[in-house]
């Protein structure tokens, strides 16, 4: 599949053309073709819904509508449906997934040491040590290995 396939736009979408078949095919809807499904009026509702949401600070869309159905914004003009009609042409908000989304703690690194065995040690008491250091993406390891044993070790 050719990159000129995947990257080509036509009226703001992403779309695939298989030349081939001479098929068309879309992946994701814009703003402006979810605007078309709705009156002028639901519009300007939706989008006044979108603004509210942005000035109480972003808080779970749940806890939004709950906000609007209780009426805990005096002479509120925003309706259950505009929020909904909002979420159906906007989607969520982007500042509202980036203010909740956390970085995950990373799983423990254990250090699995292995005990030799002192007859190895014993056998093995003049070892040459060559080492090195490599890099990974501009990270610097420290490679060792041993010249007989053949033993390398990462650090």
């Amino acid at each position: 599949m050719r990159a000129d396939e995947i990257n080509n736009k036509i009226n703001n979408q992403l779309t695939l053309i298989n030349y081939q078949n001479s098929e068309q095919q879309n992946f994701m809807n814009t703003v402006e073709e979810n605007k078309k499904l709705y009156t002028k009026r639901q519009i300007a509702g939706a989008e006044a819904a979108r603004k509210l949401y942005q000035v109480v600070g972003y808080p779970s869309l749940k806890d939004f509508m709950h906000i609007i159905q209780t009426h805990g914004i005096n002479n509120c003009p925003i309706t259950l449906e505009d929020v909904k009609i909002s979420q159906k042409i906007f989607g969520p908000d982007v500042y509202a997934i980036k203010a909740k989304t956390v970085r995950k703690k990373p799983k423990v690194v254990v250090n699995d040491y292995v005990e030799i065995p002192k007859e190895l040690i014993q056998a093995h008491k003049g070892i040459e040590l060559c080492t090195d250091i490599m890099f990974i993406d501009e990270v610097a390891f420290l490679v060792t290995m041993s010249k007989y044993i053949k033993f390398i070790t990462i650090r």
